[in-house]
């Protein structure tokens, strides 16, 4: 006889309540098959059977340990920690694991061991965007509040994460998935709020989504660029945009996935809100958080050879030919240097920036972003293309060089000849920062968000 026949008989004992005899087959059974995770399945509905609680959650443990997305034992473990076990928080565990596998069975037993949102535990999830995970739940925890970051994506730019899930020991896409569903399910029994990051969730096929509202989880997308961004929409604002993702299509009918169980987006600047305004009941705007306490203020000073840097991740999208070709003219005029950052780690830009008499931001998507942030922490200029759409959405006066493709060449050329108003633009830089990007105000404004999902 087969082992899948003899198990059936085993059940079907244990079902008419032949307790004996499933006792004895059982016994058979497992010196055939010893270590066979069908074995403690079988071995958890004797023990519940003859009125063993404990010994069945033992016999459910054990074979999770061989097993981990075994679903008869993750149904047990559902029945007892809801019925049995008063564990609610392992009922939502392996209840989520279970939806995420497909089984969406188990609905009627979680109903009485819904986890109260009573709590404020943030995630946040799962791609580092220019270390703002991380310094927002840095800030978050400045400020009393239990919050975590996690991160899928590394990075050679070396962020810190208070997290970083690797995937690198998975054969295959499946075996990231099982693992990525397997630690979603454990982050959705454990925190209250969910603040996912660059259009991802827990899980690679965001199965986590559905199971949001059902747990009664607070959940908000944090929107950052070129996961948004559109050239169709944003060539109406401005004519030097370039765009990473071309996919158009596909970009919107991600969000619209995302907005069918997450109705609230966050984004940094009203560039941005153009791309998500039509597809989410709210959408907040959060400043860039930067922690003030790692950037030192060292201003400039005018420099017989100055030092102008740029920092480009993505060149295309942030106008590098043109400010190569400027730099190319102005050094058959003028006497200075130029270093183009590319594969450093984050540290190790952050101490060239410090050593930058003008650091030279995007010049095409016509917003500034976390560089010139930086940048101006530091108390150092920044160049910067500001779109005329964007020019009276930010607050107070933008303490920027503003330039394009086709002004940059001038713009730097006036910086050659006027070096005396270096100085000055660097500190409005640095009290910029300090009103509008410190993390810990940016902070402030977060919990508000957080409190109105």
């Amino acid at each position: 006889m087969q082992k899948k026949e003899i198990s059936n008989d085993i059940a079907w004992l244990l079902e008419h309540g032949l307790i004996t005899e499933a006792e004895e087959s059982l016994r058979q059974y497992c010196e055939f098959f010893p270590d066979d995770v069908e074995g403690y399945s079988l071995q958890a509905g004797l023990h519940l059977s003859k009125g063993n609680a404990c010994d069945a959650m033992l016999s459910i443990r054990q074979g999770l340990e061989i097993d981990p997305y075994h679903q008869d034992l993750l149904q047990n473990l559902l029945f007892m920690a809801s019925a049995i076990d008063n564990n609610p928080a392992e009922a939502v565990r392996a209840y989520a694991l279970l939806y995420m596998l497909g089984n969406t069975m188990a609905t009627d037993v979680l109903a009485s061991s819904r986890l109260p949102t009573t709590g404020f535990k943030v995630l946040q999830g799962t791609m580092e965007i220019a270390n703002q995970m991380n310094t927002l739940t840095a800030a978050l925890k400045r400020k009393g509040i239990s919050a975590q970051a996690v991160n899928y994506y590394n990075s050679y730019l070396g962020y810190d994460s208070a997290q970083d899930i690797s995937f690198s020991d998975c054969r295959t896409q499946e075996e990231a998935n099982l693992k990525a569903k397997a630690f979603a399910a454990d982050m959705l029994s454990n925190y209250d709020i969910f603040h996912f990051h660059f259009g991802t969730t827990l899980t690679f096929d965001h199965s986590d989504l559905s199971l949001l509202e059902p747990l009664s989880k607070k959940r908000v997308m944090h929107y950052w660029g070129s996961d948004v961004r559109r050239l169709s929409v944003a060539r109406k604002h401005n004519p030097y945009i370039c765009v990473k993702n071309t996919d158009e299509l596909k970009m919107v009918n991600d969000i619209k996935k995302t907005a069918i169980h997450i109705q609230d987006c966050i984004v940094g600047d009203h560039e941005l809100y153009l791309y998500v305004k039509d597809y989410f009941p709210r959408v907040h705007i959060l400043r860039q958080a930067i922690d003030l306490s790692s950037y030192y203020p060292k201003p400039t000073q005018p420099n017989p050879r100055p030092l102008f840097v740029h920092a480009p991740t993505s060149p295309e999208v942030k106008g590098t030919e043109y400010i190569l070709r400027a730099i190319d003219t102005l050094r058959q005029e003028y006497d200075f240097d130029f270093q183009l950052i590319q594969g450093m780690s984050h540290n190790q830009a952050k101490a060239t920036y410090q050593q930058a008499d003008l650091i030279i931001d995007q010049i095409l998507i016509g917003s500034y972003g976390l560089l010139a942030v930086e940048a101006m922490a530091m108390g150092k200029p920044v160049v910067c293309w500001i779109s005329e759409y964007m020019k009276d959405k930010y607050p107070g006066e933008l303490p920027l060089l503003i330039a394009n493709p086709d002004t940059i060449t001038d713009v730097l050329r006036n910086v050659l000849n006027n070096q005396d108003m270096l100085p000055d633009l660097g500190l409005r830089g640095r009290v910029y920062a300090e009103q509008y990007h410190d993390a810990n105000v940016v902070a402030e404004k977060l919990v508000s968000i957080y409190k109105g999902l």
